[in-house]
């Protein structure tokens, strides 16, 4: 399931077919056709009676499925820029809401009954010509009574909104209904500190397009990142994106056959408790996660998740058969994994320009952790037992801060913001007690404080009132 649900949604997160849609037809128009594509796939769904209908269907809607998710992840990346952490985690929220409440909207329309006896097979011949027509009565009878179709319908009409907000964000692209700009004399500051700025960019810089309006600090912290660091970089980072987003698919997949096999009297209602509780801490490690990032810097944030990580296995690790420890491991773990991923996207971008290569990169290489890695923990999950679901964890965890300090070392000799300390010099100063007065341990050397655009042209407003302001300060001396 696995396997074939993500190989159909590999292609749509091929980096060069992603920037020539996101480029030539425009982000929103690109997303506005991606989630009319979803929601028609999504009611078609419940109607393939063909097997073959049915693979060419998900393999229309996985397509369009990673459209969105890339589209969307290089629109923050691009619209924010260095600013993106917190933005990027409500982006991310909104993904762990999703697939918390799917199982909730579902649920009360499934048929609920044991169907072992349809598909199990049989080695006896005149028995299985005696069950035919039964089996195809019951199948007949299951089809009949569940409901299953309201609720991909629902999911369907839940599009609606969002494809109703995207059209809105295409016709005022389309006619032209942004704001205007303000007309800027050509000797004014701001114009001669743009050109300054331009003047200084070298001719080796790795950056894409930044949005709409460049991000001034960007440009004045630019350093000279070689093609090396950045492919080291992106390297490290895709492989921490692999282990935790394999290791989110494996666990959330398996973890009510592991509670099944492994803990004495566990019923099949606790089991289902135990699922929704990951996927419920999960979303709500996402929300805590966006205050928490305009606060925190995504080196520190990921270490404090791959250490929560490490914990929570190790937890569930040493008392494999406690029902209670299964489940406070489990809400760790779902909390510490959750801003995983966009954390990792956001500590990318403090050390290079991540453009929408490296994004499609990083997509795809998570992507494949979420094919890869529940495949292997199910094949030997079923040859070695259930209890390889929490030494696989605890290994990838361990493997992941390999990662992270070859991703350290790579990056103290990227001097791409030279106003920050690094890391170690950080922990040095921690330790001594010596923390200058404006800098916190570990937090943000600037605070987001709008939630809105974070870079804007000057309006002519300002500048005339810049303007004002110091035509009043060179008239007060002489006034006095």
């Amino acid at each position: 399931d696995f396997f074939a649900r993500l190989l159909v949604d590999l292609p749509s997160r091929d980096q060069d077919e992603i920037n020539f849609r996101a480029v030539s037809l425009g982000s929103h128009l690109v997303l506005l056709c991606s989630v009319i594509m979803l929601c028609i796939t999504l009611s078609i769904v419940p109607e393939c009676t063909v097997l073959g209908a049915l693979t060419t269907t998900l393999a229309v809607m996985g397509f369009f499925m990673g459209t969105i998710d890339t589209v969307a992840n290089i629109s923050m990346l691009q619209l924010y820029g260095r600013d993106v952490a917190p933005f990027l985690q409500a982006l991310h929220f909104f993904y762990g809401l999703g697939a918390f409440l799917s199982p909730m909207i579902t649920k009360p329309f499934l048929l609920n009954e044991d169907c072992n006896n349809l598909i199990l097979n049989s080695t006896d011949t005149h028995r299985m010509l005696d069950m035919t027509n039964e089996v195809e009565e019951e199948l007949k009878s299951a089809k009949t009574n569940s409901k299953i179709q309201y609720a991909f319908w629902i999911m369907a009409i839940m599009q609606l909104p969002v494809i109703c907000l995207l059209a809105w964000l295409v016709y005022r692209d389309l006619f032209g209904l942004t704001e205007p700009q303000p007309q800027i004399l050509k000797n004014s500051p701001e114009v001669v500190e743009l050109k300054q700025t331009k003047s200084d960019r070298t001719e080796d810089e790795l950056a894409g397009p930044r949005g709409l309006v460049p991000d001034q600090r960007d440009m004045e912290d630019r350093s000279h990142v070689t093609k090396r660091q950045v492919a080291l970089v992106t390297g490290c980072t895709a492989g921490l994106l692999f282990i935790y987003d394999g290791l989110q698919t494996s666990y959330g997949g398996y973890i009510y056959s592991y509670a099944e096999r492994s803990i004495d009297n566990m019923e099949k209602t606790d089991a289902a408790y135990l699922n929704a509780c990951f996927w419920g801490t999960f979303a709500f490690g996402r929300l805590m996660s966006i205050g928490i990032a305009t606060r925190i810097t995504p080196q520190w944030m990921l270490l404090g998740n791959m250490t929560g990580c490490l914990i929570a296995m190790s937890m569930m690790l040493s008392m494999p058969h406690n029902h209670s420890m299964l489940f406070i491991g489990t809400a760790i773990f779902g909390t510490f994994l959750s801003s995983v991923f966009p954390t990792v996207v956001s500590m990318t971008e403090t050390y290079i320009n991540v453009t929408s290569q490296i994004t499609s990169v990083l997509v795809m290489t998570a992507a494949l952790g979420e094919m890869i890695m529940p495949v292997i923990i199910g094949h030997e999950f079923d040859n070695m037992g259930p209890k390889v679901l929490l030494v696989s964890g605890v290994v990838l965890t361990v493997s992941s801060f390999v990662l992270y300090l070859t991703l350290y070392f790579v990056a103290d000799g990227i001097t791409r913001v030279s106003s920050e300390r690094s890391l170690l010099e950080r922990m040095k100063a921690i330790l001594k007690g010596k923390i200058p007065a404006n800098e916190g341990i570990g937090l943000m050397t600037h605070n987001v404080k709008y939630y809105n655009r974070m870079r804007s042209r000057p309006s002519l407003s300002s500048i005339n009132e810049e303007t004002s302001l110091n035509t009043a300060d060179n008239e007060t001396p002489a006034a006095l």
